[in-house]
């Protein structure tokens, strides 16, 4: 039976957990499992090589829904993100954004909407690595 599971993730100690399953419910998710990693770096630490995150690429199969606040909540590397969608894209699982409601799924077959999907992907990633940068250079 396909499920639906959350992934958060908080780096800093200002963040909260609850806080991101609280906005997906508000959104109209219904969450079957909350996968977490906390106080784990999205730049250096890869998704798949978090202590939960990799936990992910175990549990989710085709049919499933992946759920997370924003894309930077998979990482903040632009590559480790766009390859962590990508794969699960493959493996038929549908990943959806709380903030904007943005879906990627791998199903489409239309040449278009790939090209906007993964034009979509492909920014998004650069944004979430662009603003850990800028975060990194205002905290100097």
């Amino acid at each position: 039976m396909p499920k639906t599971v959350l992934y958060a993730r908080v780096s800093t100690a200002e963040q909260n957990l609850d806080h991101q399953k609280k906005q997906a419910e508000a959104a109209g998710f219904k969450i079957d499992k909350v996968i977490s990693d906390n106080g784990v770096s999205g730049i250096s630490t890869k998704l798949s090589d978090r202590p939960q995150g990799k936990r992910l690429f175990d549990l989710l199969q085709k049919g499933d829904t992946l759920v997370v606040r924003w894309v930077d909540r998979l990482g903040r590397d632009y590559r480790d993100v766009s390859d962590s969608i990508r794969h699960f894209m493959r493996e038929g699982v549908v990943i959806k954004t709380v903030i904007n409601g943005m879906v990627f799924d791998g199903a489409t077959k239309d040449p278009i909407q790939q090209a906007v999907r993964d034009a979509l992907i492909a920014f998004m990633a650069a944004t979430a690595e662009a603003q850990a940068i800028a975060t990194r250079e205002a905290q100097r």
